[in-house]
């Protein structure tokens, strides 16, 4: 029986997009791996208030997932922020 696809998720307009496309085309570009990957969108709002949404675009129901997300430490705060 073939094993579940990985979905790979990210924001395609945050600044995560690049990093998990690279990741995809190269797990894609194995030849030996019987593994399936897919590359899917995620949409995350940042607000004025400092929360975050975010809407998975893909069924991810009873799927292995990677979410691909930038996160950026900031010193003068010691809090982190998504990118």
């Amino acid at each position: 029986m073939p094993e579940e696809p990985i979905l790979i998720l990210a924001d395609p307009n945050g600044k995560a997009w690049d990093f998990a496309e690279k990741i995809y085309h190269k797990l894609k570009s194995n030849e030996n791996s019987k593994r399936e990957y897919v590359l899917g969108k995620v949409e995350i709002i940042k607000f004025n208030d400092g929360e975050i949404f975010a809407k998975i675009l893909e069924n991810v129901r009873k799927k292995p997932v990677i979410l691909s997300i930038i996160l950026l430490w900031t010193p003068r705060t010691g809090l982190f922020h998504w990118h």
